[in-house]
């Protein structure tokens, strides 16, 4: 699920920097997070940027999006 899969993928990122190093976490990133674009939470929340622009987005993420965990 949404929030709960970027925290599992942050503590992954983690623990593979501690045992590889950061250019190496660097190549993993795209191995480890890519999923995390088909979640629904993801997807709500680009639809959201996409239909509010950046500015309003960011000055009013907070009322616009409720994370479900999807």
């Amino acid at each position: 699920a949404g929030p709960t899969a970027a925290h599992a993928v942050t503590k992954r990122l983690v623990h593979h920097a501690t045992d590889h190093g950061a250019r190496e976490t660097d190549r993993y990133l795209l191995d480890a997070a890519t999923p995390l674009f088909a979640t629904r939470d993801m997807q709500h929340a680009v639809d959201l940027l996409l239909t509010h622009g950046a500015r309003k987005f960011m000055s009013n993420h907070d009322q616009l999006i409720s994370f479900e965990g999807h």
